[in-house]
């Protein structure tokens, strides 16, 4: 396959843009864009343009006057433009941009949020990672960076079963790499192949597991997922961060109502219809155990969230997918 002999010669060597970062000439990038802070954006356009050969940004939607400075951005930096004309939501948002690369006969597609800063060289290493895991018989779904969050400069672990237990595995100079069942989407890597066998995204969850639905579908083909700990990306994860104690100390991201919402309803449908681990399915009930007393009783507007998690959950068991349709 030529996507597993171009892409390492491609990762080593130097582009003649200034400063003589390395292009990855295999590789496209898809931001996806909902109301960005442009500075923020900016900073994402700038960091992964001398990484990759090739940037879509697909915005979900924007209002005309932020759509104008988005499009002024792709203008400067040579990105190509997919505007949508409405939110159609992370998944579908994704595979606009996946699908276009694919024809475009890219090797790889890297997923980047409007608000996730890759480090220098994340590309390079991530293609390097890859291709050596194949080389070694591995069946490689996706491999991901470290994931950084700057407002409190904690490195969020990858995670994975063992032994029916779920374990938080952090990175360290005996292991590299590390074998995760799960990768948040942005900082993905994927390679074209991975699309064929496993699918695109599945828009009917609009946002929230859409990463996690597709790792669980990429393990049940038999491919893995990596953590790769020299590639590094800066990414905020909830609207805001706060430090509890629950069997342990925690650092937990606060989402919006709306996203409880469909944190509950894609949770259930996952549950239902994805391939899975019984020790995920009791994690991931846990989990939603957790969010019920966490957002119920210690977050405001607790009527609010609570009120999101229960339509949340009679969506799911009335199958209603795609956007929120109800109101909060």
């Amino acid at each position: 396959m030529s996507g597993l002999t171009k892409a390492p010669a491609a990762a080593e060597k130097a582009s003649n843009a200034p400063g003589g970062k390395a292009v990855v000439s295999s590789v496209g990038a898809v931001i996806v864009t909902y109301r960005p802070d442009i500075a923020k954006l900016a900073r994402v356009i700038e960091s992964i343009v001398p990484q990759v050969d090739r940037v879509i940004v697909v915005d979900n939607g924007s209002p005309q006057t932020l759509t104008l400075q988005i499009n002024e951005l792709c203008v400067k930096h040579e990105a190509s433009l997919l505007e949508q004309s409405s939110n159609v939501g992370i998944a579908a948002a994704q595979n606009r941009g996946i699908e276009a690369l694919l024809a475009q006969q890219y090797d790889y597609v890297l997923l980047l949020d409007h608000d996730s800063v890759p480090a220098d060289e994340m590309v390079g290493e991530l293609v390097r990672a890859d291709t050596a895991l194949r080389s070694q018989g591995h069946s490689v779904g996706a491999v991901g960076p470290v994931c950084e969050d700057f407002r409190t400069g904690s490195q969020w672990p990858f995670i994975r079963l063992e032994h029916g237990v779920v374990r938080r595995v952090a990175c360290s100079q005996a292991c590299p790499l590390v074998r995760t069942d799960f990768l948040i989407a942005s900082g993905s890597l994927i390679h074209h192949s991975v699309f064929r066998v496993v699918g695109l995204m599945n828009e009917a969850f609009f946002i929230d597991h859409v990463d996690t639905e597709w790792c669980l579908r990429a393990s049940a083909a038999g491919l893995s997922m990596f953590g790769v700990c020299a590639a590094r990306l800066d990414h905020e994860l909830g609207d805001r961060i706060v430090r509890l104690w629950f069997f342990r100390w925690r650092e937990v991201p606060v989402h919006t109502p709306v996203r409880m919402y469909y944190m509950f309803r894609n949770t259930i449908r996952m549950l239902a219809g994805t391939p899975m681990r019984w020790s995920w399915r009791v994690a991931h009930t846990f989990r939603l155990v957790q969010f019920v007393f966490f957002y119920s009783v210690l977050v405001a507007p607790r009527k609010t969230y609570s009120k999101a998690m229960f339509l949340g959950v009679l969506d799911a068991v009335q199958q209603r997918m795609y956007a929120i349709r109800r109101s909060l």
